[in-house]
């Protein structure tokens, strides 16, 4: 009976690690240089959370998707998301 609490522990601990390891594995992201493609893709990765890695040359040279008059928007658009 002892053997086998053992062996239950022990698949229950290796599939831990195993998860856990999984779940830290960055997000790798490589840039285009072209906006249009890399604004989204760095936007997924960051909505995904996580560690994320920037390989490459990217361009944000985009206008804002926020009006620059209101400078609350942003902040009330995490507020609205929580």
């Amino acid at each position: 009976m002892k053997a086998l609490k053992r062996g239950l522990i022990s698949i229950i601990g290796s599939i831990a690690v195993f998860a856990g390891s999984v779940a830290a594995q960055p997000v790798v992201v490589a840039g285009t240089g072209d906006p249009n493609t890399d604004v989204p893709a760095v936007q997924a990765a960051v909505d995904r959370g996580g560690r994320l890695v920037l390989m490459g040359h990217f361009s944000f040279d985009r206008p804002p998707t926020t009006p620059a008059g209101n400078p609350y928007a942003a902040w009330s658009r995490c507020q609205r998301a929580s």
